[in-house]
C-alpha cells in the first residue's frame, strides 16, 4: 500500500504525521518492509507476513540492489 493512498484527501498535516511516524514504528519492529525508487517518490509498504510479498525483489530493494 502506497503512502499516498493511506493518507486521506481531508487528512490534516498532523494526521499526516501521524500516520508516518506510526509507519516509521511498525519498521523499528521489523513489521513491515518498504520501497522508495527515487527521492521524493511515493513509499509503498508491505506486512512482512504478507504472502503475495515478492520477498526476493523486496530484499534486493532494501539491501540497495536491483
Amino acid at each position: 500500500l502506497s503512502f499516498h493512498k493511506m493518507i486521506a484527501i481531508d487528512c490534516s498535516r498532523m494526521e499526516i504525521i501521524i500516520i508516518f511516524l506510526a509507519l516509521l514504528e511498525l519498521i523499528c519492529q521489523d513489521k513491515v518492509y518498504y520501497i522508495q525508487s527515487r527521492n521524493f517518490a511515493d513509499i509503498i509498504f508491505y506486512r512482512k507476513d504478507d504472502k503475495k510479498l515478492p520477498k526476493e525483489k523486496i530484499n534486493h530493494k532494501i539491501n540497495g540492489k536491483e
